[in-house]
């Protein structure tokens, strides 16, 4: 079982995934879940399936990690359309993903 506190804020528990408690690189998952991002653009889609799958393997619900996501860019940001790019990016993760096999 992960050791995460799940009530702590997505991007705390993303920083104790992916740097131990210090602020990485793709800190606001923009990286995975915005393609009109410069920081989709910056990670090629092996990088992204990467990140998604520690997410995953760290014992995070990658569902509830989504909502949250779409959540933050809606509530909390002053960028609320990027919450509703967030499906685009992951199909095109899937796509990606189906276009391998």
């Amino acid at each position: 079982m992960n050791s995460t506190n799940k009530k702590a804020h997505l991007h705390e528990r993303l920083d104790n995934i992916f740097n131990n408690g210090s602020m990485w690189q793709h800190r606001t998952l923009r990286t995975v879940f915005d393609p009109f991002s410069s920081e989709w653009n910056d990670t090629d889609m092996d990088n992204k399936i990467s990140i998604l799958q520690k997410i995953i393997h760290s014992g995070e619900n990658l569902e509830k990690v989504f909502e949250e996501y779409k959540l933050y860019y809606r509530n909390e940001s002053t960028k609320p359309y990027v919450a509703d790019d967030a499906y685009k990016g992951l199909l095109m993760i899937t796509q990606s993903l189906l276009n391998k096999k």
